[in-house]
């Protein structure tokens, strides 16, 4: 925003009145003459101290002269003293806001707009503040109020522009630019807006066009430049943006900051840190007091982990900025690019206790906490900020995340619907909300949402990121990569977008690309453990078990704050542990932990130690029978209930402690048994549906519903299988536990399916029949794990992009020797699946001989 000034009269050598003496101010500043002007103010301010007028200007020339805090005490002074004129007010208010002190700026406009209703100024720059606010459609009313008031002011109607571009309202934007377009001198600018009107609804190639003409207009308007810089940065052409940056910093007389800090971001983009450090030197030297330029040296040396440079910066912004609050936000928001959120709350919580709670200040602590993943935290500190103002869309968008980060999926949704009947117009509370709806499984809903979402905004990030997530979980996964890698284009450096990818060339199958871009993600943030994690799986699943089960331990970091509060001992680190008792404590799912059970005899046998486990309730009757060790269930888990220990360690860090490659994986299957007592009750019950000669299947088509991937690893319906159920000689038993008594029915009538699901009590139960089972055919699920461990044969039906645990391009594990596994060729393809398992379930039927499911002690 620009100062307002007044028209500018000749200067006269006689002494002047304050309103003479402000004009020849304004004359000077006019002419570029700000050094002048500065000592023409100070001495009028001597003459005439009481005048509003005087002070006003001399603020606006103190503004030119790099003196903000001159500025900033001289417009106090002048409402001091005039407080019912709107000049102080409205150019304070927009100070405030160039200086982003939004929170600051809001009531010093809102009282310029009372003062004086008629003012274009001043709903114009209300209007910004609204943008910057995110609030789109208020921003919008009111610069729609500024320009029936005044219909040519080029400011609003380029700020109008901008923001009907950002809510999506392209065809208004261009009418708007049309009308840019025919005020004096505004040619080029309209053609840069049209340039960035087309990028918004995706033509890069036009937009490019429009930019260029641009400049061809106007060679030296160094925003056109700058704009067409960043568009050129987007779709990779950095090496060009340097030359018609360079080019035009050798045209100009002097060094511009404003373009030498759009000719560091172009190096950065072609990946050249040193010399983007030497434009943002020349440009701090050309402008010592740029405020603009220090944030951005701070976050080269946050980008290029360059800490003692960084604190070095970060100790000047107190210094440079008047608001204790903007300097305390604008180092927490750095520190947590330099992934050092404890500094940034740190930083945050000193600032509150000497200015107490702000909006602002409450936002950037949620932000912090998220990056500590610590998110009840972080959705308390989003819920203060609202409290303390309900028109903050950080606010309502950091309260949105920190819901979905902690899985209150139902409750995010409500909340984004709430948000959005304040700010209809917000693009990303509707991503937002689209993301909940993902979570919540509510696929229709979603895309209803995001794809005129996406469609009409491809270069937003967050947009392209949330479709990126809706289109693998329906398995569109070229547009999956696709919307990625806009996302990515957008935002190189921003972790969710680069998330998405790793997502995308997973389940596109470019696993070499996923680890790549997953090492270089963990390199820029090595503190965030969601993405070591991933980059853990990538490594197991490739079969690179050393690194990778290193890698795995970066689940513990969010695991420890809420399922394992276990105080009374030391985490288990490998340590010798003769003669000591170690307790193994379960996590994850119930497949997890019969997977890896069978590390609990090598560990005891190997350390010479006593193991306990503590399991999940459903569990514990199959695993206390197999008398390895003693199994204590608790649900949740207390530490006053565990048993004595000397150690604690999760179940599944074991592989990692004890150093596991695929050769060293134990072998021992089967490592679970039945009880014969358990055999013979479950002979007995399966007796009336025995039939001689026929070869007994197991089924398993569904797994857990609230399991993430629930949706892709389980089949719509038994209707799916049809083409196997059909086959004669085998009998199929159906083993989902949760069938109902009216399901085993409809499926013994349509099928022939047995289910004894309705007098299964247990995973113990469950073991018992598939013992007497002649193979088990499953999705993956806890069966799949559990037929593995008693060694039954066992088929396993896997989406296109398994999970880690079954690697990748094998149809056998090295985990369960007996089991095959057979994999969808096309995200969604079972019809694949289910015909390549019918033909050799053919040939197994000629092969296989019928077991008859005897129990050892013959007394059944």
């Amino acid at each position: 925003m620009r100062h307002q000034t007044s028209p500018a009269r000749p200067a006269s050598r006689s002494p002047l009145p304050p309103s003479e003496q402000a004009r020849q101010i304004f004359q000077l500043i006019s002419r570029g003459a700000f050094q002048e002007a500065s000592l023409v103010s100070e001495h009028a301010v001597v003459l005439h101290p009481k005048s509003a007028e005087v002070l006003n200007a001399a603020a606006v020339a103190a503004i030119h002269t790099r003196h903000p805090q001159r500025a900033e005490a001289l417009w106090r002074q002048c409402i001091k003293i005039a407080p019912g004129q709107a000049i102080a007010y409205l150019n304070l208010g927009k100070f405030y806001f160039n200086t982003k002190r939004l929170s600051d700026a809001e009531p010093l406009l809102r009282k310029a707009l009372a003062l004086n209703p008629k003012s274009a100024d001043s709903l114009n720059a209300l209007g910004a503040l609204h943008q910057a606010q995110g609030d789109f459609p208020s921003a919008h009313a009111t610069y729609g109020g500024a320009l029936t008031l005044d219909p040519g002011k080029a400011e609003t109607l380029n700020n109008l522009d901008i923001c009907l571009t950002e809510i999506g309202q392209y065809a208004e934007a261009e009418r708007t630019f049309l009308r840019l377009r025919e005020l004096p001198g505004q040619h080029a600018t309209a053609l840069a807006r049209l340039g960035m009107l087309a990028e918004a609804q995706g033509d890069l190639g036009k937009a490019r066009e429009h930019f260029e003409a641009a400049l061809s207009t106007d060679p030296s308007n160094v925003i056109t430049a700058t704009q067409y810089a960043a568009l050129l940065r987007k779709t990779g052409d950095a090496e060009k943006a340097v030359k018609i940056l360079e080019a035009l910093q050798t045209r100009l007389a002097a060094a511009n900051p404003i373009l030498l800090r759009a000719l560091a971001q172009a190096e950065l983009a072609r990946g050249n840190d040193a010399a983007a450090h030497v434009h943002l030197q020349r440009a701090q030297m050309s402008a010592p007091e740029d405020l603009e330029t220090l944030q951005m040296r701070a976050e080269l040396a946050a980008h290029s982990k360059d800490l003692d440079t960084l604190d070095a910066l970060l100790a000047e912004l107190p210094q440079r900025i008047a608001s204790g609050e903007t300097a305390a936000v604008e180092t927490a928001r750095i520190q947590l690019m330099a992934g050092r959120p404890s500094a940034a709350l740190a930083c945050i919580q000193s600032a509150q206790q000497v200015l107490g709670k702000s909006a602002p200040l409450m936002c950037l602590e949620g932000d912090a906490y998220i990056a500590l993943h610590t998110p009840d935290q972080a959705e308390a500190a989003f819920r203060e900020a609202l409290r303390l103002t309900q028109t903050s869309v950080k606010a309502h968008l950091g309260l949105g995340f920190a819901l979905i980060a902690r899985a209150a999926y139902p409750e995010a949704r409500l909340h984004y619907e709430q948000s959005l009947q304040r700010h209809p117009g917000n693009v990303l509370l509707r991503a937002g909300l689209a993301q909940s709806l993902l979570e919540l499984g509510d696929l229709e809903q979603a895309k209803t949402i995001l794809e005129p979402l996406y469609t009409a905004q491809p270069q937003n990030a967050v947009i392209a990121t949330t479709y990126s997530h809706y289109a693998r979980l329906t398995g569109k996964l070229a547009e999956a990569l696709k919307a990625a890698q806009d996302a990515v284009r957008q935002s190189p450096n921003e972790r969710a977008a680069n998330t998405a990818l790793i997502a995308a060339y997973e389940e596109t199958g470019h696993l070499a690309l996923a680890t790549r871009l997953a090492r270089e993600l963990v390199a820029a943030h090595p503190a965030d453990s969601d993405t070591q994690l991933r980059l853990a799986m990538l490594l197991l699943a490739q079969g690179h078990f050393s690194e990778g089960w290193a890698a795995y331990e970066a689940r513990l970091v969010r695991m420890l704050d809420t399922d394992h509060p276990y105080t009374r001992a030391p985490r288990w680190q490998g340590e010798p542990l003769q003669g000591k008792t170690l307790l193994v404590a379960h996590e994850q799912g119930m497949g997890d932990e019969l997977q890896f059970f069978r590390y609990l005899q090598p560990l005891q046998d190997k350390f010479d130690c006593t193991v306990q486990l503590v399991c999940k309730p459903p569990l514990h009757t199959l695993l206390n029978a197999q008398q390895i060790c003693p199994v204590h269930s608790y649900e949740p888990i207390r530490a006053e209930d565990l048993p004595s220990h000397d150690y604690w360690a999760p179940l599944m860090s074991i592989p990692h402690l004890v150093r596991t490659t695929i050769p060293d994986i134990p072998q021992d299957c089967p490592y679970l048994r039945v009880p014969d007592h358990k055999i013979c009750q479950w002979r007995e019950h399966l007796a009336q549906d025995d039939q001689a000669g026929m070869l007994k299947v197991g089924v398993i088509w569904k797994g857990n519903p609230n399991h993430q991937n629930d949706a892709r690893r389980s089949l719509q319906s038994l209707d799916v299988l049809a083409p196997l159920l059909g086959l004669s000689g085998i009998r199929f038993f159906d083993l989902q536990k949760d069938t109902s008594t009216s399901e085993s029915a409809f499926f013994a009538a349509q099928y022939g399916l047995v289910t004894p699901a309705p007098a299964i009590v247990d995973v113990l139960d469950t073991a018992a029949i598939m013992a007497q089972l002649d193979l088990v055919i499953s999705i993956d699920s806890m069966p799949a794990h559990l037929a593995g461990a008693l060694g039954v044969p066992c088929w396993i039906m896997l989406p296109a992009c398994a999970e880690w645990r079954w690697m990748t391009d094998r149809d056998d594990t090295p985990w369960y020797p007996q089991t095959r596994l057979y994999r969808q060729n096309a995200a969604g393809d079972w019809t694949g699946v289910v015909q390549r398992v019918g033909t050799e379930l053919s040939s197994y039927q000629t092969s296989t001989k019928p077991t008859d499911g005897k129990c050892s002690i013959g007394s059944c």
